[in-house]
């Protein structure tokens, strides 16, 4: 998928995400950055190194300022520390030019797009499976896939919507 904030698809895609998939989007993001910047620094194409991390830095202090450490301290502050840790390793890799810095940054970050994405796909699974016990008759829910981007019709929930929670990482819309 595209980044382009003028592709309407992803523009879109981004008005309509739950504040979890925003989440997943950001991963993604940065992990997409890191990459381009990592091929500069590889490639010694210097400018599209400096761009890439620059952008990725910026997503990373994104996350970091998303998280609300008043639904679990402990959880953010460890987070905070793991996002903290691949900045400064991702600052100092534009520094010193090390694709091995930069190579840990994008391991720490897969492996976060990974778990986050797992998360995500159990909370909605939860909820569509919450959604088919309350269906009237003793309806069985959808058998339809669980979807990785769930879609709303509007900005906001309704009253009486339930939104997934993120385990103690809470972003707001």
């Amino acid at each position: 998928m595209s980044f382009d904030i003028n592709n309407p698809y992803f523009r879109n895609q981004v008005l309509t995400a739950t504040p979890e998939k925003l989440r997943l989007l950001l991963l993604d993001g940065c992990i997409r950055f890191m990459e381009d910047g990592r091929d500069g620094l590889v490639n010694k194409n210097y400018e599209k190194m400096y761009d890439g991390f620059s952008q990725a830095r910026d997503i990373v202090l994104e996350l970091i300022s998303g998280m609300k450490p008043e639904v679990n301290p402990e959880l953010c502050e460890k987070v905070g520390a793991l996002y903290t840790f691949v900045f400064k390793h991702l600052t100092e890799a534009g520094f010193e030019k090390s694709v091995d810095k930069v190579d840990e940054c994008l391991k720490i970050m897969r492996y976060e797009r990974e778990t986050w994405g797992m998360l995500c796909e159990q909370l909605w699974k939860e909820q569509r499976d919450s959604k088919g016990a309350d269906a009237p008759n003793g309806a069985a829910a959808s058998s339809a896939p669980v979807s990785l981007a769930p879609t709303r019709v509007t900005g906001t929930y309704g009253p009486g919507a339930t939104r997934p929670s993120g385990g103690g990482l809470s972003f707001s819309a």
